[in-house]
């Protein structure tokens, strides 16, 4: 991934800029994520995705600590290919998480790492990197989930861009939906992710799983029953505090993380 290992000197740039953000509230220490997003020609998708388990494979060889250089992977026809670094101390962890991938870099060979970037990079149409964090606060876990993590495969994504003077009342509105959730004991979850960097803020990202697509819309009516007329009207309230809406999904790619496993 030279998307990811290339650019981090921009990684290292962009945290100079970042600890002017994190200074203003360092109490507060939210599960920040450093997002790569890259978008691939059609043609090469096998390519890119052969270079990037090779250089996964290089990691394992090399027994690279994932608690140093860890990322997990995603893709899908419009999120394209995404992997996500987790910053366990939010901003601060720049400048380390680059020193580590660096290092890592330096034990398998720069060359040998370069040859497989190249074979990645000529596959890349963009490429973009952003900075979020996730809501606990927002989110919703069920306390008898009727699906594990590990089951998930789909992920539908809804990004909910808000009006900049409006993410008050949206965040209130969020955690009405929560309480309803919880009230009418619904036992599919699901995560809002806040992305804190980038252009078009504010965003907020819900993440739902599911095992399939299929299971996710077949999920969603049923949810949409038992929520009845408290969540249509709660859904009509929070309509008016967005001014954009964008739906993707995405499927887990375990293939093309690190640790990798594959599913059986």
């Amino acid at each position: 991934m030279k998307r990811a290992f290339r650019i981090l000197p921009a990684i290292a740039a962009i945290a100079v800029g970042s600890m002017l953000v994190a200074a203003q509230d360092e109490e507060a220490k939210p599960e920040m994520s450093l997002v790569i997003i890259e978008k691939v020609k059609l043609s090469m998708s096998m390519q890119y995705e052969e270079a990037t388990k090779e250089m996964c494979a290089l990691l394992t060889e090399h027994d690279a600590d994932p608690n140093l250089v860890g990322f997990f992977a995603l893709s899908g026809p419009e999120i394209g290919y995404v992997f996500v670094i987790p910053l366990q101390d939010g901003f601060s962890s720049m400048k380390p998480t680059r020193e580590n991938w660096m290092a890592t870099i330096e034990s398998i060979g720069k060359d040998r790492w370069e040859a497989l970037a190249d074979k990645a990079d000529a596959c890349v149409e963009s490429r973009a990197m952003i900075h979020s964090v996730y809501r606990e606060d927002l989110s919703y876990t069920p306390k008898n989930p009727s699906l594990e993590e590990e089951d998930i495969d789909f992920v539908q994504y809804e990004f909910l861009y808000t009006f900049p003077d409006k993410e008050d009342e949206f965040e209130e509105i969020a955690k009405e939906w929560k309480a309803l959730y919880t009230r009418k004991g619904i036992t599919t979850g699901w995560h809002v992710y806040e992305r804190i960097t980038g252009d078009d803020l504010p965003v907020y990202v819900v993440a739902e799983g599911a095992r399939s697509a299929a299971d996710y819309h077949t999920t969603s009516a049923a949810v949409k029953e038992q929520l009845g007329d408290a969540g249509q009207a709660l859904g009509e309230k929070s309509s008016k505090l967005i001014r954009k809406v964008e739906s993707k999904v995405g499927y887990a790619r375990p293939d093309l993380s690190y640790p990798t496993t594959t599913k059986e």
